[in-house]
C-alpha cells in the first residue's frame, strides 16, 4: 500500500495546476493507494487515488487483487495511464460522464477481460488496449468515428468486433498481432 500524506504539494503538475498522469506507473507490487484525510489535492475511495472532489480518476493500483470494478458516476476525467499494466481485474465499467480517454489508457493490462467503455467516446486513442492480451470482449460505442494506430495490438484474446456506421477512420494497424480475431463486423458503407 502506498500513503500519500496531506503535505503533498506537487505531483507532475501542467500549466493549469493539474496532475495529468498516473505518478504510480509502474508500481507491479502497489495493491492499494491510501490519502491522508486533509490532503489538500487527493482523495481515495476503495484504495483507487481520485483528486480531492473525486471526480477525476488518476490511478488504480495494478496489484489490486479486485477482478471487477466500476468507475464511480460522478468520475467525468480519467488521467492518461490510470489502468495500466493490471494484474487481476477482469472486467471494468467507466460511466457515460468520461467523453475522453487518453492514448495507452489501458496499456498491458493483461488481465482485463471486458471493458465497458463509455457512449460518449469519439475517439479510441493509439495503444489504447495495446497487449491486452486477455481482453475478449469492448462494446465499441456507436459514437466512434476515430479508432487510431495500434489501438487493439496484441489483444490475441479477441476474437470479433463490431464497429458501427460513425466509424469514419480506421488507422494502420488497429488490430495488429490480433491473433484471434476471426469477425470483424463492419458497417454496410466500409465493406464496399
Amino acid at each position: 500500500a502506498s500513503t500519500i500524506p496531506k503535505t503533498i504539494c506537487s505531483m507532475s503538475f501542467d500549466d493549469s495546476n493539474s496532475i495529468f498522469f498516473n505518478p504510480f506507473v509502474p508500481c507491479r507490487s502497489l495493491e492499494w493507494i491510501e490519502v491522508e484525510e486533509d490532503c489538500p489535492l487527493f482523495s481515495s475511495a476503495d484504495g483507487v487515488l481520485f483528486n480531492k472532489d473525486k471526480t477525476r480518476l488518476v490511478g488504480y493500483p495494478e496489484a489490486s487483487p479486485r477482478e471487477s470494478y466500476t468507475v464511480p458516476e460522478n468520475v467525468t476525467y480519467i488521467y492518461a495511464n490510470a489502468f495500466n499494466y493490471l494484474q487481476h481485474l477482469k472486467n471494468l465499467t467507466i460511466p457515460d460522464a468520461v467523453k475522453e480517454l487518453y492514448s495507452g489508457s489501458f496499456l498491458g493490462s493483461v488481465s482485463l477481460e471486458k471493458v465497458k467503455l463509455p457512449s460518449r467516446l469519439e475517439v479510441l486513442e493509439q495503444y489504447l488496449f495495446k497487449n491486452c492480451q486477455n481482453l475478449k470482449s469492448v462494446e465499441i460505442p456507436k459514437g466512434i468515428a476515430f479508432i487510431m494506430n495500434q489501438a487493439f495490438e496484441g489483444c490475441s484474446s479477441l476474437n470479433n468486433i463490431t464497429l458501427h456506421e460513425g466509424v469514419t477512420v480506421i488507422m494502420e494497424e488497429t488490430f495488429k498481432d490480433c491473433s484471434g480475431l476471426t469477425i470483424i463486423n463492419l458497417p454496410p458503407r466500409l465493406t464496399t
